[in-house]
């Protein structure tokens, strides 16, 4: 028995072309065009598995995980320019469909992390810290790559990018004790600020381990909240700090043990 393709409203429409900014997650192509002064949608809405599989794609992708069981939900759902669509339904293969399911669930967990975001209180006194960066590099003070890692090549689980996993290491190894200074010298002025702090970004990170979040996409999303609640310039000046908590054990667990 078939299963009739569900019409989106326009806000579903909203939240997937909001999911993909607009543009193909295949190509990067923009999903819009501008004419007489209007702008229209051009993209279609792409079930990634299959709504009603041939018998050949049933066997195709018999042992391959779904986003949702209800194949009409949103999860199973993503928007597409046209000729990305035609290329990933004819023919169909599996890994097409393995990347696809990929991307999808990136974006839905991207999508459940920033409602993390609203509840959670971050103390303006992270700005110091992350203002003391900058100023370390004013005061053309040098940067020694003495500092040993040892915690965070601990924590980091083997599918961790390597490339990621390195910078937070030289980050660490370039800017934890300088950090820890900073926070030292606030401790004096404002005693138990450090620790709220700490027990802040923790709770933060407990709760994306709750939802079983990947370590990747915890590390960026605590980055970009720092990023958002300390209103600074530098996404970049955020995950040195959130290199310093995976130090300093607020972040991640030892996973060798």
């Amino acid at each position: 028995m078939n299963i009739t393709r569900k019409s989106f409203t326009e806000n579903q429409n909203k939240i997937l072309f909001s999911q993909v900014n607009g543009l193909c997650p295949k190509c990067s192509k923009k999903l819009t065009y501008k004419k007489n002064g209007k702008i229209f949608n051009d993209y279609d809405l792409a079930h990634i598995y299959p709504l009603n599989p041939s018998i050949e794609e049933k066997k195709l992708l018999k042992n391959e995980k779904l986003l949702n069981e209800d194949l009409n939900h949103l999860d199973n759902i993503i928007p597409l320019c046209g000729e990305c669509h035609s290329k990933f339904d004819k023919p169909r293969t599996v890994k097409e469909y393995r990347e696809l399911y990929n991307i999808k669930k990136k974006l839905i967990e991207k999508e459940r992390i920033s409602s993390f975001f609203g509840p959670y209180y971050l103390s303006p006194e992270i700005i110091e810290v992350i203002n003391g960066l900058y100023k370390r590099d004013y005061d053309g003070e040098p940067i020694e790559l003495n500092y040993s890692a040892t915690e965070v090549g601990k924590k980091l689980c083997f599918e961790f990018d390597v490339l990621l996993k390195n910078q937070i290491l030289m980050d660490v190894m370039g800017n934890y004790p300088h950090i820890k200074k900073v926070f030292s010298d606030m401790e004096t002025s404002n005693s138990g600020t450090f620790d709220l702090i700490s027990a802040q970004i923790k709770t933060f990170y407990l709760q994306m381990k709750k939802e079983k979040i990947s370590q990747e996409s915890i590390f960026h999303s605590i980055s970009e909240w720092i990023y958002k609640n300390s209103e600074s310039s530098s996404l970049r000046a955020c995950q040195i700090i959130t290199s310093f908590f995976i130090q300093n054990c607020e972040v991640f667990e030892d996973v060798t043990k």
